[in-house]
């Protein structure tokens, strides 16, 4: 029997400013429920806060639109401790946090954007008990800034959002999430709750496992929704661009979101349904992050209608009035048709969802180009000491980063490679003030470093990674720390002769194949 909810009070106080008042009879959850602005729970919500509040790890099988965020937020203010967050997008966190804020609740963010000054702060409002929530990415949860937080907070609940991302057997296995269980039990939090849109069996098996979840605190919701209609259409391959233009001009199939197979694939159909006269734009992860952002931004705010996507956009995007999401290659997946094509509707109204087939690609739905495949492994298995760039190789290849990350995890495991670091492959830094003013008062070799990087604002880190000595005979670039330079990236912090010792997040590696 599920033990009952130890919850007793509210103990952040703010999230009362608003003056709503608790009724007489009703419970905790049930009051915080409606200061979140809702009226009542969805299926499961209640027994995961339940579960979460009684100190019992469990897992949740929600459909995406069905409130899984909130399974988290009121337990998040309810309990007792810190609830981290484990999210692997950062303007998820940041959409979250600021929701949070909005409402009262003392949430923060902890990811590779954060300015040292911001970082300081951030350890102080945790010290001094301030923060209920806080939202990491996987990648950061071992970094020393992490690691010096986590002794001084008291860890509550420890959440992982995207948990399918954990499993090998899951459609979006994330070498990132592997360190999670270990994290888990090191700082001792009093339960987990891993949350996902979709999981096998198999996948839910392996969540149980890695945090001990106990069979009773397994929640599901059937992924049906009833608003979301659902065709399926077979087509010859010359004929699916007209169908869908055809499909997109219908009344109510707008704003519309378009899954394509590669890049290529989401550059050409853009521009043919750009020459369509279609509001539209292209979204890849082969594009630079800021480019990713302005697109994201078009779409959610309605400056384009439409859509066209790798698999790299969606997870955690919340556009509620989506209303098609059309498959113009057939999913990876079951799971990731359910994830995907779940994106419509999330308001509610009714929405579509398109699956178009054709019969050279009906059963190559999840196999990725085996001439990228090829000549990523040839890249990765070369013998000898070498930089690679995860992110050119996944552009030039022409594969979904998914691909990549897995490809390298693999030949990582059985010995292949060895890889020694990790840190971006480009550079580039501006000064914030004049030069005159930057040198004054310095001497020696530290003027003689900063005149260097005045000289040489951008360029690549892969020389200096692979022991090529720095100009001026130059061991180390020590960043100022007196806020007079920025860095877009800051990979230079401490390059030392053949190792990056700075891990800001992957992009280049440095990869050693193994004997045979």
């Amino acid at each position: 029997m599920r033990a009952p909810c130890q919850c007793h009070r509210i103990p952040f106080a703010g999230i009362f400013r608003y003056g709503i008042l608790p009724a007489m009879h009703s419970s905790p959850l049930e009051d915080t429920l409606r200061l979140f602005g809702k009226e009542r729970f969805r299926p499961m919500q209640r027994e995961l806060m339940e579960c979460a509040l009684a100190g019992r790890s469990c897992i949740g099988i929600l459909p995406t639109g069905s409130g899984k965020s909130l399974c988290y937020q009121i337990p998040g203010v309810l309990g007792d401790g810190v609830t981290v967050v484990v999210s692997p997008l950062i303007a998820l966190m940041r959409d979250q946090v600021a929701g949070l804020e909005k409402l009262g609740v003392a949430a923060a963010r902890y990811d590779s954007s954060l300015a040292e000054e911001e970082k300081g702060a951030l350890l102080d409002s945790l010290k001094s008990g301030a923060v209920r929530l806080l939202f990491a990415a996987p990648e950061s949860l071992e970094s020393p800034w992490m690691r010096q937080a986590m002794e001084l907070v008291s860890p509550g609940l420890f959440v992982v959002d995207e948990a399918h991302c954990l499993s090998e057997w899951g459609h979006s296995f994330r070498p990132d999430y592997l360190g999670l269980p270990g994290f888990f039990r090191k700082y001792g939090f009093r339960s987990v709750m891993a949350l996902t849109a979709t999981a096998t069996e198999r996948v839910c098996r392996d969540l149980a496992v890695l945090f001990d979840v106990q069979e009773d605190c397994i929640f599901r919701a059937a992924p049906y929704r009833a608003n979301i209609t659902r065709q399926v259409e077979t087509l010859k391959e010359q004929d699916k661009t007209a169908r869908l233009v055809e499909f997109l001009k219908e009344d109510g199939h707008r704003p519309a979101v378009v899954y394509t197979r590669t890049r290529k694939d989401a550059e050409r159909l853009s521009y043919e349904l750009g020459q369509a006269r279609f509001s539209v734009k292209s979204y890849h992860a082969g594009m630079p992050p800021e480019t990713r952002g302005l697109v994201q931004d078009e779409f959610l705010t309605g400056a384009a209608d439409v859509l066209v996507a790798t698999i790299a956009f969606g997870m955690g995007i919340d556009k509620p009035d989506v209303r098609s999401v059309v498959h113009y290659h057939p999913p990876a997946s079951l799971e990731a048709y359910v994830q995907e094509s779940g994106r419509a509707g999330r308001d509610g109204l009714p929405s579509f969802s398109l699956v178009m087939l054709a019969v050279v690609n009906r059963l190559h739905a999840a196999e990725p180009d085996r001439h990228g495949v090829k000549g990523l492994a040839s890249l990765l298995s070369r013998r000898g000491e070498h930089i690679v760039s995860l992110y050119e190789a996944s552009a030039i290849h022409d594969l979904p980063d998914v691909a990549v990350d897995r490809m390298l995890f693999d030949l990582k495991r059985s010995g292949s490679v060895r890889e020694q670091g990790m840190g971006y492959k480009y550079y580039k830094v501006r000064p914030l003030f004049r030069m005159e003013e930057i040198l004054c008062g310095r001497d020696g070799e530290e003027r003689s470093r900063l005149q260097w990087m005045d000289g040489h604002r951008e360029g690549e880190v892969e020389g200096l990674a692979a022991g090529k000595k720095p100009a001026h005979g130059l061991t180390s670039w020590p960043f100022p720390g007196n806020g007079r330079w920025t860095c877009a990236r800051q990979p230079f912090t401490c390059i030392r002769k053949g190792l990056m010792r700075k891990k800001p997040r992957r992009n280049s590696r440095s990869i050693f194949p193994g004997p045979g």
